[in-house]
């Protein structure tokens, strides 16, 4: 059985821990809930992922719910962006849609440092799959080569709320 996020919020703030939640927002419909949990834990502010991936998932309507039950909860709304190759940078067009409906909150965040964060692309190569390396300086350490196992690790929100492991 999978934790909830309930559940590992509870843990993280009875240890004092706080962090940020980077989330799609596809749990967001069916637990609305766990917004009022964070900020009763105090020790948190939600990231929203906007990409071309999450978008096909999660309309850009959730996403302003979203927002919305956040500032109504007081908790701090961040975006971050991955870059996709080939697939459409929705990040515009999705803050056009926020600044158009959520003006007030567009104006006061918008020059705010990493309140929007870019993430780069980050290939995940095949075993034993090379990485061409751009740096023409020579090493002895062929780590670099080595093809990536897990591109990024963080753990995910499913639809049902529970915390599963993620890797991009």
């Amino acid at each position: 059985s999978y934790p909830t996020l309930e559940k590992g919020i509870s843990l993280a703030a009875k240890a004092g821990y706080g962090s940020e939640i980077l989330t799609s927002g596809i749990w967001f419909p069916a637990n609305r809930g766990y917004l009022r949990n964070l900020k009763k834990a105090g020790l948190f502010s939600v990231r929203i992922s906007l990409d071309a991936e999450h978008n096909e998932r999660v309309p850009v309507e959730i996403i302003i719910e979203l927002i919305n039950e956040g500032l109504k909860s007081g908790i701090e709304i961040n975006f971050t962006l991955r870059e996709i190759p080939g697939r459409e940078n929705v990040l515009e067009q999705i803050m056009a849609k926020i600044k158009a409906e959520l003006p007030d909150f567009y104006n006061q965040n918008q020059s705010r440092s990493r309140w929007v964060h870019k993430i780069p692309h980050m290939p995940v190569t095949r075993e034993n799959e090379t990485i061409p390396r751009s740096n023409k300086k020579k090493s002895n350490n062929r780590k670099w080569q080595q093809a990536c196992k897990i591109g990024f690790f963080d753990l995910t929100i499913g639809e049902d709320g529970r915390v599963y492991p993620c890797c991009g």
